[in-house]
């Protein structure tokens, strides 16, 4: 049945006023119903986007202030410095020193985080006597971009990653300074620290893994489908183009989460939205295609992980797929494996009584003879 117009024009002045002139027509119920439950919605859209609106405005303010009074006196100790990659790429790091330290540990982001997310976890070593080296992976943070035109993750190769990853632990080794090196590699660097240890391009004391990227969950899509259409992508020229459903940086929806707020979450996410240069895109079939085969490779490989490790899962993780460490753990030479209860795969950036545990086993188990 068509509505009258009388109906239609009273419906585009005043919900309400819509529901009273139902209620007179004998198929009022089950409009009137669904004109409560649209006016309803749509009130309560306005009221959860102004109350994010508001929540940015304030912990925009708050960011600021945590940066002047912690961050930036932090970094003004450690300035960005360079060193050539390969490809002649040049690839950003920080060198945190403390006095008389004989050991350092070497970080290694997650895809498209920058080096300065992890300045609480630096403040955390340096608390307790550990030197810091963290790196940006090639076209994130301030090192140089892969591609000029797009912020979509790219990478021509993995082995571009090990080979970047392999010259800051040379250099850190040259220096001479530092009798222990010791690797954290969080998600995509964790993949990068695992792949050059298992190729021998580094040779750490000890190595922790946080929510390791070996198998990366792509929902409905089977692993072999994606590989074949990255594939496919990439040898029409389009290796370029983000992977389907992504795209450029968006603060579409930013720092706003259902059921709470992560505030560590927010600093790490606001680098981006504060710095235009820090912010990557989602991936691109380039980059899809070669972190499937590298990560593939790996779970095969397993045995050639022969430094002693520890692997940190997260419970509730959406991003990559835990279910594979309990083998590749058992296959690597000393290797043991850490399920986090509750934490999700922000696991170094979540609240005190996730972090807190987290950042004490890896001391622990770096220190431990």
């Amino acid at each position: 049945m068509r509505l009258p117009n009388s109906i239609l024009v009273r419906w585009q002045r005043d919900y309400l006023n819509v529901v009273y002139i139902m209620s007179r027509q004998k198929w009022a119920g089950l409009v009137t119903l669904l004109l409560l439950l649209f006016y309803v919605l749509r009130s309560g859209g306005r009221d959860q986007e102004e109350s994010r609106r508001l929540f940015l405005q304030e912990h925009r303010s708050t960011f600021s202030l945590w940066y002047r009074e912690h961050i930036k006196p932090l970094m003004s100790h450690a300035p960005v410095r360079y060193l050539e990659g390969a490809r002649k790429l040049r690839i950003a790091y920080r060198h945190f020193e403390v006095p008389n330290s004989q050991k350092v540990v070497m970080i290694s982001p997650g895809f498209s985080e920058p080096a300065v997310k992890y300045s609480e976890v630096v403040a955390n070593f340096i608390e307790r006597g550990y030197g810091v080296v963290v790196f940006d992976h090639r076209g994130q943070g301030d090192s140089e971009k892969v591609l000029q035109s797009s912020d979509a993750g790219y990478v021509h190769s993995f082995q571009d990653y090990y080979e970047d990853a392999a010259a800051i632990f040379k250099m850190v080794q040259d220096w001479g300074i530092y009798k222990q090196i010791y690797g954290l590699g969080v998600s995509m660097g964790a993949a990068v620290l695992t792949g050059a240890s298992m190729e021998n391009m580094v040779s750490f004391e000890r190595l922790v893994l946080a929510v390791p990227m070996l198998k990366i969950q792509l929902g409905m899509y089977p692993h072999s489908v994606a590989q074949a259409v990255a594939w496919a992508h990439v040898q029409l020229g389009l290796g370029d183009r983000y992977v389907w459903g992504k795209g450029p940086w968006s603060d579409q929806g930013f720092g706003w989460k259902k059921g709470g707020y992560v505030s560590r979450e927010y600093q790490g996410k606001q680098w981006s939205r504060e710095i235009p240069q820090y912010r990557v895109g989602g991936p691109s079939f380039q980059w899809l295609m070669e972190a499937l085969a590298a990560t593939q490779y790996m779970r095969k490989n397993a045995e050639l992980l022969k430094v002693q490790t520890l692997i940190l899962a997260a419970e509730q993780d959406a991003v990559v797929d835990p279910s594979v460490y309990p083998d590749f753990c058992g296959r690597a030479r000393a290797c043991s494996l850490d399920v986090i209860g509750g934490s999700h795969h922000e696991i170094l950036h979540q609240e005190d009584a996730i972090r807190h545990p987290v950042i004490a086993k890896i001391i622990s188990f770096s220190s431990s003879d």
